[in-house]
């Protein structure tokens, strides 16, 4: 209902905006943002106020909407400022703009606005509030009680006159400042104060306990409350908060209390707290238990019966595995048969079958074991069986998957309950080939050993297969295999708990190897086409290398699969599993198959009794789901003329999807294989191989029969895909053309007829190189290896002395920290470090110059891609949520908080412990969580300080609080210079509790070459054609975001007076960023729009810089700017700010330092022009600054090297 209703806002919304681009109103602007806003559209939203404002910007109603939706709140706050002279005497305003600064943590700011709105309105409530939030934050405790209790009076809301402040700190999710509220109320509350209105305060904080997952403080209060004020809503919450704290003998006390209490006439919660009740008795009391589980469920026991008899009638989250739970009708039949003859063992034993088998989470499967086992008094079996009648131990967790929409997300929770609820099943083996396609490949042939060897005769042999029709015979008809659909909850629950798994693919982007798992992957063919980091595409492997990580076992057939699977997949020294080369298992078959076997092949492929040789056409798959038809189209042109060949048989082994395209081609004399039959099997019986650029030809050679290529767009496929090998390398002719091919094929069935084809030596040479280790006993040794722990022939792990550097630099986007980060990158020793960067895929992919630097790197930089869904249960993405929102936990919190992200660490990079991991780019709040809390304990963590962090926490990015109280995970906090590092320390070190020698610095690591030989390509032609007649000494340049820290306004307030006297001066501002729009505005106000130039971001600034005959830099402050730099490397005049970062750099005479005022600057600027000031500067030694830099990164690493960091 609320999903109808948001959509049929938005549509109002978007006619709305119509309106308001036709008559360009402000009015129609607003009222579009707002109906976005209703609509839970906040982008659009906040584009239709952004165009109201700038209509219409004295309209308060419009800045107010405005500040709501603006995720940038130094933006918001700034265009709300600019309106101060408009609303000098309207409190309203000056409340929104307290509140602004509040957000932002510009605390004395905030308080002057609320004083004002008080001034003007005393009796707003909410403004009290919020000063006295403001004064409790500033440390002045008793006017910020005052202020708080002026608001209770003040407020004409019932519960915040009798609750206080608190109930809003409450509503605003402000959970600890909701705590401190009622507390204080609580103990200024006098001996006559009403006994209910206490036992409602207690209440009150109990609930803010839990949202904080406090569970001890939250049962105490609740228990006094109910001692004050005994009530029967009391019981439920306090039952639960005991039960999160373990405390299971007080659950049961007040579960009875609380049915001997509560009317019967309240069924739905008698049932809940029975629930509860029969949780805690499940404990150490299973009989009981099952008493009060019966309680619950007897109602419904005929019911239950009745699905029993009837399986058709149970429900399905998914109808697309209606035919997977087909393959359970029978044991649910069968046991709802036992019940009604009262044979309890025949039904648990139907009824384990039939819930192991079915593909969703069914709670009355559960319940009628349940009560199956209770009937054979299995008193725990049962207690335990009617423990998982809810898919979700927890209520909370249930209704946040009830409440979340996307399929993908709802497996992950799903996954995440599974994988911390449920024990290891050690008996259980879980097989998938092609994402959950086929069951085939060294998967399949490992089974077929598996489940014939007595030796594992009562282990469960799990299939994942999304379509039963591919589902091979002997699969479909052994009790102890079983088959389920890819994204299934019994496949989360498979993969979450079975102890064995393998796969020749991937696994989805969730899953995270638990510690007792076993992890093969077979992969499933020698690479032909590339892959890995070969591939054309942009991190296509991420997926795959994450799995491989998680791997504790992998095979290889040879020595270039073994290297592409390591190093092209870049997990070289990350991989902490063991990789046995020694052949594929699927190709036993080849070496062994048996005559009978070959004719039972032959009969599944529905081939006629003749001596005809079998002709095996086996393409790769070039289609994609949106050009299928021309995909198919070739082939079945192809194959309508191979079928006119009258001495051979035609089969064909090709995707499924062209597959059902060639049903209804008339190919009548074409046997298409089907996809329940392996392709080993196809290939055991094959004569002739046709292929292209398939891994299938590197296992056929062990048959040594002839192999031909078919290549008619060999140029285009390694054009767009790519190959390892030269054509002319592979073991058999090549074949541009179909007509060619046709040929080649006739050619070569005469020779086989006349017993003359022998393998060439380029094809022997092929299958020593390809097949050097199958020998038909492959399948054992890979048991041996993976069940057995058989090490033997196990390839060596990489002895490397060198220390592992993971660093994560954020999405590399266009700016100074990028570009040093680059410089590090590129100078670090690579015989002493092995270097590790970790990316979010999805914001460096959105950037095609970010993907470039990416790919520039040196080529021994690993790189792995972070994708998938970080798993986390519902407590701790409440302590996530609140962390993110106020940017503090409590030590309850915080135990959760560290855990989500010490398992998501293990999610991307499985066991692999680096030495040391670098969060280089220092904003993000995510990885901050996942180097600082998830890194292994004895890895070192870093991370960079590249500014005045606290003025960027309270100019610009008020979420940085979180990074703060996340730097006590961290052993460095680097800095990139000494003054900003003594800036840092003095404003973080006391307020955020940080260790005071965790502060040092490191210079950023300039390139010099690199910036000159930039310098000397050719100036771009709209520079050039707009410097032409600028005179000698005035041009002048800025480089830099704009954005309010780099103050361009102040630049352009100077070069306006600098423009009155030297009316043919130039500047040019490069860079992008949210003031763009304020500073064009302030150009055309300034008149000097043909003085002025905002290109924007141009890749290659060098050859403008080297043009231009100043850099000026106005920043208001700075880390260390990486284009001071550059612009030094190229001796070019500076202007810079006073600011200490700039002075460190600038001081020993490379430059002019300026206070940040108009008239400085403007006289700084005239004397470059009039040359008056060159004399004084000098050039700095690049060398030796860069070698400085070099050897104080190395002394973060480095113990002995410490000195040149403090």
């Amino acid at each position: 209902m609320m999903h109808f209703i948001q959509s049929a806002v938005g549509s109002v919304a978007t006619r709305l905006t119509n309106v308001a681009q036709q008559f360009n109103s402000a009015t129609f602007y607003t009222l579009a943002g707002l109906a976005y806003q209703l609509a839970s559209q906040k982008k659009n939203a906040n584009l239709n106020l952004c165009r109201a404002v700038e209509l219409a910007p004295s309209s308060l109603l419009t800045l107010r909407l405005y500040a709501q939706t603006e995720k940038l709140l130094w933006q918001a706050f700034e265009r709300i400022e600019e309106q101060k002279i408009h609303f000098q005497n309207n409190y309203k305003y000056w409340f929104v703009l307290g509140k602004l600064q509040l957000a932002m943590y510009r605390l004395s700011d905030a308080r002057y606005s609320f004083e004002r709105a008080l001034a003007l309105n005393k009796s707003s409530a909410k403004t009290w509030w919020l000063f006295g939030w403001v004064l409790q934050q500033l440390k002045e405790q008793s006017a910020s009680l005052y202020a708080y209790e002026q608001a209770r009076k003040s407020s004409w809301h019932p519960n915040v006159k009798r609750f206080g402040v608190g109930y809003w700190f409450a509503q605003s999710r402000n959970w600890m400042q909701a705590v401190h509220a009622y507390t204080g109320l609580l103990e200024a509350s006098q001996p006559n104060t009403k006994t209910k209105l206490i036992a409602q305060l207690l209440r009150r904080r109990a609930y803010v306990y839990q949202r904080l997952l406090d569970w001890d403080r939250a049962s105490r209060d609740y228990q006094q409350a109910l001692q004050l004020k005994p009530s029967n809503s009391l019981f439920e919450p306090l039952a639960w908060a005991l039960a999160q704290s373990d405390q299971w003998q007080q659950v049961e006390t007040v579960c009875q209390q609380a049915l001997q209490n509560i009317p019967k006439i309240f069924v739905a919660k008698r049932k809940r707290i029975r629930k509860l009740l029969a949780l805690s008795l499940s404990q150490n009391q299973p009989r009981q238990a099952i008493e009060q589980f019966q309680h619950c469920y007897s109602t419904t026991a005929w019911w239950q019966r009745y699905f029993l008899l009837h399986p058709k009638l149970l429900s399905l989250n998914n109808p697309q595995h209606r035919l997977h739970a087909q393959l359970a009708y029978n044991y649910v039949h069968q046991a709802g048969r036992a019940w009604t003859q009262q044979d309890w063992h025949r039904m648990i034993e139907n009824l384990e079958q039939a819930i192991k088998r079915w593909p969703d989470h069914e709670p009355r499967l559960y319940a009628a074991l349940g009560e199956a086992f209770a009937c054979v008094g299995k008193w725990k079996a049962a207690s335990q069986t009617f423990c998982q009648i809810n898919l979700f131990l927890w209520p909370s967790s249930q209704q946040l998957h009830q409440r979340t929409k996307k399929q993908t997300q709802r497996l992950v929770l799903e996954y995440a309950e599974h994988r911390e609820r449920l024990p290891i099943q050690p008996q259980l083996i879980l097989y998938e080939s092609y994402v959950g396609g086929y069951v085939s490949c060294n998967p399949y042939a490992i089974y077929q050993t598996m489940v014939k060897d007595p030796q594992f005769a009562n282990w469960t042999h799990v299939w994942v297969l999304s379509d039963l029709k591919r589902a091979p015979e002997d699969c479909l008809q052994r009790d102890n295999v079983i088959l389920v659909p890819r994204n299934s909850q019994l496949y989360q629950r498979y993969l979450a708990t079975a102890k064995w798994l393998i796969n020749n693919n991937t696994f989805p982007g969730y899953f995270n190897r638990r510690t007792d798992q076993f992890y093969l992957n077979t992969w499933h063919g020698t690479p032909f086409k590339t892959l890995g980091r070969d591939i054309r595409g942009f991190m296509e492997h991420k997926g795959a290398a994450r799995t491989f990580l998680h791997a504790t076992h992998m095979l290889s057939p040879n020595a270039h699969t073994s290297h592409v699977l390591i190093k092209r997949y870049d997990i070289d020294g990350l991989f902490q599993g063991q990789l046995l080369e020694r052949g594929y298992p699927r190709n036993d078959l080849l070496i062994n198959a048996t005559k009978q076997q070959k004719q039972c092949f032959r009969h599944k492929l529905g081939l006629p009794e003749t001596s005809k040789p079998v002709v095996l056409y086996a393409p790769t798959w070039r289609g994609t789901l949106g050009h299928l038809d021309v995909e198919s189209q070739r082939i079945i042109t192809d194959l309508q003329i191979l079928q006119q060949q009258q001495n051979c048989q035609i089969v064909f082994r090709g995707h499924h999807l062209t597959e059902q395209a060639l049903l209804t081609a008339g190919l009548g004399n074409v046997h298409i294989a089907p996809q329940a039959v392996d392709t080993a099997q196809v290939l055991a019986i094959t004569d002739i191989l046709i292929t292209d650029y398939s891994s299938i030809s590197f296992d056929f050679l062990l048959t040594e029969r002839p192999i031909l290529f078919y290549t008619h767009d060999l140029e285009d496929y390694q054009n767009q895909r790519g190959l390892y090998f030269d054509m002319h390398e592979m073991p058999g002719p090549q074949y541009a053309s179909i007509e060619q091919l046709c040929i080649g094929l006739t050619q070569t069935l005469e020779q086989i007829s006349q017993d003359q084809w022998l393998p060439t030596t380029q094809y022997r040479k092929a299958k020593e190189r390809f097949c050097p280790h199958d020998d038909g006993q492959v399948t054992q040794r890979a048991i041996e290896f993976f069940f057995k722990d058989n090490c033997q022939n196990v390839l060596p792990a990489t002895q490397d002395a060198r220390q592992t550097l993971l660093f994560y630099a954020g999405s590399l986007i266009t700016n100074g920290i990028t570009t040093a980060f680059i410089n590090l990158i590129k100078t670090i020793d690579p015989q002493r470090y092995r270097i590790v960067i970790a990316i979010e895929v999805t914001a460096v992919g959105k950037n095609p110059e970010c993907i470039q630097r990416l790919q520039h790197l040196p080529e021994y930089v690993q790189i792995i891609g972070r994708s998938g869904s970080q798993l986390l249960n519902t407590y701790e993405r409440t302590a996530i949520g609140n962390f993110n929102r106020y940017h503090t936990l409590n030590p309850e919190q915080k135990y959760h908080y560290v855990r989500a992200f010490k398992r998501e660490f293990h999610r991307l990079f499985a066991d692999w412990q680096p030495d040391y991991v670098i969060q280089y780019e220092g904003y993000s709040r995510m990885w901050a969580g996942i180097l600082g809390c998830g890194a292994p304990a004895a890895t070192q963590r870093i991370i960079y300080l590249h500014n005045d962090m606290h003025g960027e926490w309270q100019t610009r990015h008020p979420y940085l609080a979180a990074i703060f109280w996340l730097y006590r995970y961290f052993n460095r906090l680097v800095s990139v210079s000494n003054a900003i590092n003594q800036v840092n320390e003095d404003q973080l070190a006391q307020c955020f509790e940080l260790a005071k020698e965790c502060f040092v610095y490191a210079h950023n690591v300039p390139d010099f070459t690199d910036v000159q030989a930039r310098a000397k390509e050719s100036l771009e032609q709209d520079f050039a054609t707009w410097l032409a007649q600028t005179p000698p000494r005035q041009t002048f340049i800025s480089i830099g975001r704009l954005s309010p820290e780099k103050n361009h306004a102040l630049l352009l307030n100077a070069f306006a007076q600098l423009v009155k006297k030297y009316p043919q001066a130039r500047l040019i501002i490069l860079g992008e960023g949210p003031l763009r729009s304020a500073l064009e505005q302030q150009i055309v106000q300034l008149h000097i729009s043909h003085a002025v130039l905002l290109p924007g971001i141009r890749n290659n600034p060098f050859p403008l810089l080297s043009r231009s005959d100043c850099f000026v830099l106005p920043s208001a402050y700075e880390g260390l700017g990486m284009v001071l730099l550059e612009a030094m490397a190229l001796n070019k005049p500076i202007i810079a700010t006073d600011i200490p970062p700039v002075r460190e750099l600038l001081a020993p005479g490379y430059g002019y330092l300026i206070e940040p005022s108009v008239d400085e600057l403007t006289a700084a600027m005239e004397k470059i022009i009039t040359g008056a000031g060159q004399l004084d500067m000098i050039q700095m030694d690049q060398i030796a600054y860069k070698n400085q830099a070099m050897t104080q990164f190395y002394a973060l690493l480095e113990p002995h090297l410490k000195e040149a960091i403090q």
